[in-house]
């Protein structure tokens, strides 16, 4: 989500007049928040253009907080931030737990590695789709036998 946010540009309106980097930016003036961009920025990632999962398992002191200073923005930020994050941030953990668990994965045509360059667009899709075939490894029995309770 880091490196391919869900969307690129988030718009806003400034409440009031500030200043950012310099620039005078008037009250009720129509701003774009550049999301990509931040979240490659060299100033807060080291390595921007990595895919290095283990850097959100570092703290940046010894307190065990994983702090990137607004650096980590995939949802938006502040009182207009998408109000779904919360949910998707915590419920992704057993969605990818359980297609691991499950599935064994391959990629089309017997490729070897995903070719990760983007298309420059609304969000940053893959430039090539990436096409992944599941082939089921858990028994059939585990799925069969979780029943849902009636509220």
């Amino acid at each position: 989500m880091r490196l391919h946010p869900p969307v690129v540009v988030v718009p806003r309106a400034c409440r009031e007049t500030c200043n950012v980097g310099g620039f005078d930016i008037p009250k009720g003036t129509a701003v774009a928040i550049n999301v990509y961009s931040i979240m490659r920025d060299p100033a807060v990632w080291v390595n921007p253009d990595d895919y290095s999962p283990e850097r959100f398992l570092k703290s940046s002191d010894d307190s065990g907080r994983r702090s990137h200073h607004g650096g980590f923005i995939p949802f938006g930020g502040g009182r207009r931030m998408c109000v779904g994050s919360a949910m998707a941030l915590s419920v992704i953990h057993c969605a990818v737990a359980a297609m691991v668990h499950c599935y064994d994965w391959k990629l089309e045509n017997g490729e070897e590695s995903v070719n990760m360059e983007t298309t420059l667009g609304f969000n940053m899709a893959l430039a090539k789709p990436l096409v992944c075939l599941p082939k089921l490894v858990c028994a059939e029995s585990v799925f069969q036998s979780v029943e849902v309770s009636s509220l």
